[in-house]
């Protein structure tokens, strides 16, 4: 589409490289300024006023919504409830040709769905999570009257959609029944910043992990394979995890009742202290909680950074990225009651130099040709 067009773009987590998180949205809004259009973006942050800012030619509309990964049930939905409001509020009011609506929570496709009806607005909705099914099936939400009115509005605001973006296959197949047009743009490799780098020299097999530390991740797992390390193979290994989360104390306290001294905790950051940590990483450490939902439709964005570092990765779920890993050999399957077998095979691959510069190439490659992200996001200009 040639026509310059008023794009609202509506992100309740909008993060910029500086802060650090997923920067999905930066780029996206980026691209859409690069090609001409205007982009006002709506999204919260933990600060107590309302703040307009232009980032990059990105005109960022900055509601005062508390939100924290730490947060309550309760209050999780007070804070999607009051970013709804708000939101809905001030998007009646800005110039719009299209709505750029990107999930989680539901309730920002309720947003693009409230205005489309009242202006007629078109909308596309990108969908990085399965929701209201992948809360539901974690147990997070149990009342029928309530899983009901969901799946409605979880309906509603797929057939009316201009276009869906989905973020993994597992998300498409499970929208595929609302016959809206769906285009599967995962997750991006950032190969310019995330630069492939040499093999670390490290006196320890070095493991990390950089991302959410809450309870869909799984993290019990790295910590346990951790527990083995040392007791099996003392002063062999060294497990990084940076992040933050609702789970983070109570990992930070397994390991210190555990009396393990090869796990190191830091803090999330922003780009360039998450770049560092991967650089020296020797293996990147993706992770998810044992629940089919979370593998079959995941894209977190640490495992196509890890890509792009040239990383071997271990995944510790099923699904499509452990079927891409397997299928162009770039790593590595975490069994958790297997936790011995996946640090020999680790020892053995590192020692054949051979061996491990070929995973290192299978990840640049998967990176270049399959999620390059110039490429993605031409895809995505395509739609507008």
């Amino acid at each position: 589409m040639n026509r310059k067009l008023k794009i609202l773009y509506i992100h309740q987590y909008f993060k910029t490289p500086q802060e650090g998180g997923g920067i999905r949205s930066y780029h996206i809004a980026k691209a859409m300024v690069a090609a001409g259009h205007e982009v006002e973006m709506l999204t919260a942050h933990n600060q107590p006023e309302y703040v307009k800012i232009n980032i990059e030619g990105i005109t960022v509309h900055y509601l005062p919504v508390a939100y924290d990964n730490s947060f309550s049930k309760i209050r999780r939905i007070m804070s999607f409830m009051s970013f709804f409001l708000k939101a809905t509020k001030l998007s009646f009011k800005l110039k719009k040709d299209l709505i750029y609506a990107t999930s989680t929570p539901l309730s920002i496709g309720a947003i693009a769905l409230c205005v489309k009806w009242i202006t007629k607005t078109p909308y596309i909705f990108e969908v990085r999570d399965l929701w209201p099914k992948v809360p539901i099936e974690l147990g997070f939400i149990r009342n029928r009257f309530v899983i009901g009115v969901l799946n409605s509005l979880e309906k509603l605001i797929y057939k009316n959609a201009k276009h869906i973006i989905a973020l993994s296959p597992g998300i498409k197949q499970h929208i595929s029944q609302f016959n809206t047009p769906i285009a599967i743009v995962p997750n991006f490799a950032d190969t310019a910043f995330f630069q492939a780098t040499e093999t670390p020299v490290n006196d320890k097999l070095t493991i990390s992990y950089i991302g959410t530390i809450g309870f869909a991740n799984g993290l019990d797992t790295l910590i346990d394979l951790a527990i083995v390390a040392q007791n099996s193979y003392p002063n062999q290994f060294q497990f990084n995890i940076m992040g933050d989360g609702a789970e983070k104390n109570k990992l930070q306290a397994k390991v210190t009742a555990s009396g393990i001294c090869n796990v190191t905790f830091h803090d999330f950051s922003g780009k360039e202290k998450v770049r560092l940590l991967m650089q020296n990483a020797d293996v990147m450490y993706v992770s998810f909680a044992p629940f089919p939902i979370l593998g079959e439709t995941t894209s977190p964005n640490k495992f196509f950074d890890a890509l792009a570092m040239k990383k071997v990765i271990v995944v510790n779920f099923e699904g499509w990225l452990k079927e891409l890993l397997f299928t162009h050999h770039a790593g590595f399957f975490h069994d958790a009651k297997h936790h011995d077998k996946l640090l020999l095979h680790l020892l053995e691959a590192k020692k054949n130099a051979v061996l491990w510069e070929n995973m290192s190439l299978s990840s640049e490659n998967l990176a270049i040709n399959n999620f390059e992200l110039n490429h993605h996001l031409s895809k995505i200009i395509g739609l507008l």
